[in-house]
């Protein structure tokens, strides 16, 4: 997750509405017998009360807390408080099937964070209301990776490109790099500008 982007109320709340009549409605409701993608999404759990604290470089860590949580039929959404040194912000996650969106108040449009089955080579892109375009792509998931709060075995890791599509510049476009572990969620987060962020410590909440 990207620091220090805030979610208005009125998003929340419009997302929120959107979700729960794309999921169930009384007249089409979705008849599915079996759940084929529940134990994938444990790589971004979004359990009430979850917190997971960040470390970047020497600055004061990014504490972020599930403070509001909703089960749908077939996922589960989240909103995700964040303190950091520029305040405290507000973001919203949402498993919507197979997919994990995250909505931030500068894209306006939620962005697809993961997408299911994770297995190498799988990719997927998105293209906010500002006019930058996000490719991801999996490029590992048998990853062992080291971070403050311990190392983990067979973590996801997505290679995400990012650029503004009517740029005239001669810019190269950023390049992201993000590491998810099963049943803690995101624990590494580097960019090709220099920036690392990595988890730091870190506690999950009951079902």
């Amino acid at each position: 997750m990207s620091h220090s982007k805030q979610i208005d109320i009125v998003q929340i709340i419009a997302v929120a509405a959107s979700l729960f009549f794309m999921n169930c409605t009384e007249n089409n409701p979705i008849q599915v017998d079996e759940d084929p993608w529940g134990e994938q999404r444990g790589f971004y759990p979004l359990n009430l009360g979850s917190e997971w604290i960040y470390t970047v470089g020497s600055s004061q860590d990014f504490i972020y807390t599930v403070i509001s949580h909703k089960e749908l039929q077939f996922g589960d959404s989240a909103i995700i408080k964040e303190d950091g040194p520029a305040g405290t912000f507000h973001a919203m996650a949402y498993w919507d099937f197979n997919k994990l969106y995250v909505s931030y108040p500068d894209t306006s449009v939620p962005i697809v964070y993961l997408q299911l089955p994770l297995e190498v080579g799988r990719s997927w892109t998105a293209l906010d209301s500002a006019g930058f375009r996000y490719e991801s792509q999996i490029i590992a998931v048998d990853s062992m990776i080291t971070v403050p709060s311990g190392t983990f075995t067979n973590t996801v890791v997505i290679k995400e490109i990012q650029y503004y599509i009517n740029s005239n510049s001669d810019d190269d476009p950023d390049t992201v790099w993000t590491a998810y572990a099963k049943n803690v969620g995101n624990i590494f987060f580097k960019t090709s500008g220099g920036y690392i962020s990595e988890l730091k410590s870190f506690s999950i909440g009951d079902d």
